[in-house]
């Protein structure tokens, strides 16, 4: 089976947390411009699997089965991502709660 490979230009991992049950898990937070024709992308992962270091990059398999490689020079917030981390966090605190974190 075919698992999807993705390379973001920018990317932050971001803590989801259920306030209903407490339990939190980290996923990807990344995006991609579009450019002079296009439009710029978004994405929010499934949830992070084990890490891999990988020297310039981290290696994060996730739950859905895609795989994510995150050049550690391309950790950054843009302006789309920090959109929508707002847009989450502006839901009643019953629904999700997302934090900026680690790898």
């Amino acid at each position: 089976m075919s698992h999807t490979h993705y390379v973001p230009e920018s990317w932050k991992i971001v803590k989801v947390t259920d306030p209903s049950t407490g339990t939190s898990h980290k996923r990807v937070l990344c995006s991609w411009y579009g450019g002079y024709c296009g439009s710029d992308e978004w994405r929010l992962s499934s949830g992070n699997l084990e890490p891999q270091d990988c020297g310039d990059h981290w290696k994060v398999p996730q739950t859905s089965g895609s795989v994510y490689q995150l050049l550690k020079a391309n950790e950054k917030i843009s302006a789309q991502m920090q959109n929508v981390f707002n847009s989450y966090n502006l839901h009643p605190a019953e629904v999700v709660k997302l934090e900026w974190s680690n790898v």
